[in-house]
């Protein structure tokens, strides 16, 4: 039970992630978006809005394996 209930929380988690993100758009700056404007210079939102995808994959393929 403690297993799928933190499962959950990773969805509540990730839910949330990409609702603010798509509700502040350009003005939201995660970790991934501070570290490609390190990196090149300027905020990549696009780059940004797949690793949360990614995120997202990787916690359905979770929850398939249970």
């Amino acid at each position: 039970m403690t297993r799928n209930r933190r499962h959950y929380e990773t969805i509540l988690h990730s839910r949330f992630f990409i609702k603010s993100e798509k509700r502040t758009k350009d003005s939201f700056i995660t970790k991934a978006s501070i570290h490609s404007r390190r990196v090149t210079g300027r905020i990549s939102t696009r780059n940004t809005r797949t690793q949360s995808e990614k995120l997202v994959a990787r916690i359905r393929c979770c929850i398939e394996d249970d």
